[in-house]
């Protein structure tokens, strides 16, 4: 498999981009399904170990709960769902002048003992580079 441990910048629609990292991980896409998933298992490795509420279903309104509320709750929806190959949900920043609506996708393909995890995080162009460096350190942490 070619890896994009480093990640690669895509076109995405607009003034948006995508920056995307494929990973293998040593464990059955089950396990990392619910690492993608399950609000116990976010919080291991999540950017800022957010408490993700909200039912598991397209069309489901997301919650994001930070700890201790050092930051303001954000919303997002799941837009895709299929389990145990595809999570997909946006994010929306709560802050004034922030980032808009994101598309967070993981999609698990079985690899050998493993899973290939193919993570694109769709958003505006000017955020692309901070956010590829923190995507690459919590990408370290799931592994």
């Amino acid at each position: 498999m070619t890896s994009m441990r480093d990640g690669k910048l895509i076109e995405a629609e607009g003034d948006r981009v995508g920056v995307r990292f494929e990973r293998l991980l040593p464990h059955p896409p089950e396990r990392v399904w619910r690492a993608v998933t399950e609000t116990e298992e976010l919080a291991q490795w999540f950017p800022a170990r957010p408490d993700i509420g909200g039912e598991r279903r397209v069309g489901a309104e997301l919650t994001f709960t930070y700890p201790e509320n050092t930051e303001p709750p954000e919303t997002g929806e799941i837009v895709e769902l299929d389990r145990p190959r595809l999570f997909a949900f946006t994010w929306r920043s709560s802050k004034p002048g922030g980032a808009g609506e994101q598309l967070l996708r993981f999609e698990l393909e079985p690899e050998g003992d493993g899973t290939k995890l193919t993570f694109t995080h769709e958003l505006p162009r000017e955020d692309s580079a901070k956010v590829a460096a923190g995507w690459q350190l919590r990408l370290d942490d799931l592994e």
